[in-house]
This record gives C-alpha cells, sequence and structure tokens, in this order.
C-alpha cells in the first residue's frame, strides 16, 4: 500500500497533537468506556447468567440432527 506509511505519519502527529495520555487536565480519557471494573463485573455477570440458562434449558444454538 502507498499511502501506508503517509497514513501512519499524519495518524502520529494527530495523535502527539490531540490525544494526550497525561494530561489530568484533559476532558475525555483515552481508556475506554467498558476498560473500567465496573462493566467487566457486569459482563462477567451477564455471562455467567447465559451459561446457567443455557444449562438449564438447553443450548438454542446446537442444532438437533435425527
Amino acid at each position: 500500500m502507498v499511502s501506508g506509511p503517509e497514513f501512519a505519519r499524519l495518524l502520529g502527529e494527530f495523535q502527539v497533537q490531540y490525544l494526550v495520555e497525561n494530561d489530568p487536565d484533559a476532558e475525555k480519557s483515552l481508556k475506554h468506556h467498558e476498560s473500567g471494573n465496573l462493566a467487566q463485573k457486569t459482563f462477567r455477570t451477564q455471562v455467567l447468567k447465559l451459561a446457567d440458562a443455557m444449562k438449564a434449558l438447553g443450548n438454542p444454538f446446537q442444532w438437533d440432527v435425527d
């Protein structure tokens, strides 16, 4: 790809100017909203509930081939 190096350079310039990770006064953090502990705990709880339901009711994605 011919534009790859140029795009990488432009992306690097953008990140240096606008995405300052260590700035405590920055309005937005670079951390994704699903990376926090609460989101991870909620996801785990939902997965465990789904697994329990599949154990009790059967897997709806499994084919019954007769």
